[in-house]
């Protein structure tokens, strides 16, 4: 149980990490190849990390952001389908179903898919760092910290 509540701390502080700071004072967000080498020069600074740590959190970051991308697609076309739906006299109810549960399904699958890249990142740190990334969650970690 521990485990598990570890690893879904650690993935939501290696996200929030990844995508933190990624909009300049104006508001306006960078490119995703600016925000990946914002992550992965932020992340190897705070880490500690080596070349070949930095290479591999290349990787998972670029992998990260791509997923990003296809599911903010995703999501801009269904969220389009179901306004069409809600436009209507009277939507089909199977119609919305169907819509909110491929939604469900995409996210599940990419949920699984950022726990692997956590858990392919997890096992590269050595145990200092990994004491530094439980640092940093606790210190990035609060989900009301962005907020501020």
């Amino acid at each position: 149980m521990f485990t598990q509540s570890f690893l879904g701390i650690s993935l939501i502080a290696l996200i929030g990490l990844v995508f933190s700071g990624c909009s300049d004072r104006k508001g306006k967000f960078f490119t995703q190849s600016t925000k990946g080498d914002f992550a992965v020069k932020l992340i190897s600074y705070e880490l500690g990390l080596n070349e070949e740590q930095k290479s591999e959190l290349d990787k998972i970051v670029d992998e990260l952001l791509a997923m990003e991308f296809e599911h903010e697609n995703s999501h801009k076309k269904v969220k389009t389908q179901i306004i069409a739906q809600l436009e209507k006299e009277n939507p089909n109810e199977a119609d919305l179903n169907f819509l909110f549960e491929t939604q469900e399904k995409e996210f599940s699958a990419m949920r699984k898919s950022v726990i692997s890249k956590f858990v392919s990142f997890h096992k590269i740190l050595n145990s200092e760092q990994k004491l530094k990334f439980n640092e940093l969650f606790q210190k990035y970690g609060n989900d009301n910290s962005y907020h501020h």
